[in-house]
């Protein structure tokens, strides 16, 4: 509901929303309402968890987030008035309904000053603090001499909240996904790499297997003991150094998996890894059988080199939330500055 008020001072006059009325000086009076007389006009407001009518005491609520919308439930809604303001007054001075038998809520004391909080205590304040506050007086002061006048209540609703970090989601959604995907692709171009040394280590032991048993039998075989137990003894001596040989570079690629794994997780996060990384089970010599050049992959056989640690936040997940977190203080600071000032 609009109420037109007035500047004794002046003259000026303005139109305004009844709720705004406690954010006027006693300068300003209101002089009509739309629905009925100023003097006869109910009204209703919070102070603390209280909420009070014509200037007395009706409810009380101990939640103070519902305290509001309980006030609401009586004629003509204004606000919420800080600790220490004298209401009642204020209501007597604006020409509204009050019960002068009730007084002023007895709140924690306002800070020393004037009764509007024009002139506050400036004791122990420094120079530069009331250099801050007389360019923001200026500035308060100015609008007001403009028609406009600060809106004392900017409240941020929950689906306000939500709607801006849907926004900042938006906004910054297609640079962290581009991040998401390079580390990715980074884990996986890095296995495909080890791997592919894997490979070519286990050719190479295989194929060193093949001469060496190879020359060991045709030694023995010259010498006339091809059935003997020392070609026996060397040929196993040799399978065994070639089996050692084959371990270690699995090893390798096993702890090269492992670490890129790793690494990727505590980047990307767990939800984020995408990256699986699993090995053929090889073949090991087989003790006396001469030419085998090539330890093959054993078809259907594999075993998995990496386990996440699973629930991980990683860096990159964490650095998104604190940005979409920021952007969203960003955008609930540019609304309030939006909204601090209504013009009339």
């Amino acid at each position: 509901m609009d109420v037109q008020v007035r500047n004794s001072a002046t003259g000026q006059t303005l139109t305004i929303p009844d709720d705004q009325l406690y954010a006027l000086n006693a300068q300003w009076q209101v002089v009509s309402s739309p629905s009925d007389s100023t003097s006869q006009k109910d009204w209703s407001a919070v102070v603390g968890n209280a909420v009070y009518v014509n200037g007395r005491l009706v409810a009380n609520e101990s939640d103070p987030t519902k305290v509001r919308e309980l006030a609401k439930q009586y004629p003509n809604y204004v606000g919420v008035f800080p600790a220490g303001y004298d209401f009642l007054t204020f209501g007597q001075s604006h020409g509204l309904k009050t019960d002068g038998s009730q007084s002023a809520p007895a709140d924690p004391p306002a800070p020393t000053g004037d009764e509007n909080g024009t002139n506050p205590d400036q004791t122990g304040w420094t120079d530069s603090m009331r250099a801050a506050y007389e360019a923001v007086k200026g500035y308060v002061d100015l609008l007001t001499s403009q028609g406009n006048m600060i809106n004392p209540s900017v409240e941020i609703t929950d689906e306000l909240a939500a709607k801006f970090m849907d926004q900042a989601k938006t906004e910054l959604g297609p640079y962290y996904e581009q991040l998401i995907n390079q580390a990715q692709t980074d884990a996986r171009t890095g296995y495909n790499r080890i791997q592919e040394d894997f490979r070519v280590n286990q050719e190479a032991i295989g194929r060193e297997y093949g001469r060496s048993l190879e020359t060991t039998q045709e030694d023995f075989a010259s010498t006339g003991r091809t059935f003997g137990t020392q070609r026996t003894d060397a040929e196993r001596t040799l399978s065994e150094a070639t089996t050692r040989a084959l371990q270690s570079n699995e090893r390798v690629l096993e702890r090269g998996a492992q670490d890129i794994g790793d690494i990727s997780e505590r980047y990307l996060g767990t939800r984020n890894l995408a990256f699986n990384a699993t090995a053929p089970n090889m073949s090991r010599p087989v003790l006396g059988i001469p030419g085998f050049y090539d330890l093959k992959e054993q078809p259907g056989t594999s075993r998995s080199l990496f386990t996440p640690l699973g629930n991980t936040a990683g860096d990159l997940e964490r650095s998104r939330t604190t940005a979409e977190l920021l952007r969203q203080k960003e955008l609930t600071a540019l609304e309030r500055n939006k909204r601090a000032f209504s013009t009339s």
